[in-house]
């Protein structure tokens, strides 16, 4: 009797001409079912850029509001410390007006957390604000509701 050895025995091929094809209709499926997870960034309109010939453009001192952002979480504005509540006041009272201006800079060693909430408080207050400008203006006086209501 014959003993097979099986160290010199050659091993059978494994057919693999389908492992390619299954392979890429997996690839197609999981990225035809996988949601890609679009990254959003803030939307900021920003002023246009100046034309060549047209001259800087300069604010008044009095339309003019700084805010400071330094390092440890601490808040300046127009050169005093404030809290953020403190600070959405004093953007509430500022803002009133259309021509004013809001400078927010920063320290080499503030957060990037502390900036972004800054910037969105900002742009809340800014916002709110100018929702209370649109609807003051719009709004009639109490006599002169009564008097087109009495004309009809």
């Amino acid at each position: 009797m014959l003993r097979r050895n099986r160290f010199t025995e050659e091993a059978q091929e494994l057919n693999t001409t389908s492992t390619a094809d299954i392979s890429f209709i997996l690839l197609i499926f999981f990225l035809m079912t996988t949601s890609m997870s679009l990254e959003r960034g803030m939307f900021r309109k920003l002023p246009p850029a100046p034309a060549e010939d047209e001259a800087p453009q300069v604010v008044q001192k009095e339309n003019l509001m700084v805010v400071d952002i330094l390092a440890d979480h601490i808040l300046l504005c127009n050169d005093e410390v404030v809290d953020t509540k403190a600070l959405v006041e004093r953007v509430a009272d500022f803002a009133s007006d259309e021509k004013h201006v809001i400078n927010l800079r920063t320290a080499d060693d503030a957060s990037y957390e502390d900036y972004f909430a800054v910037q969105q408080l900002l742009a809340r207050t800014a916002r709110q604000m100018r929702k209370k400008i649109k609807i003051s203006e719009s709004e009639l006086p109490q006599g002169a509701i009564q008097q087109e209501g009495g004309a009809q």
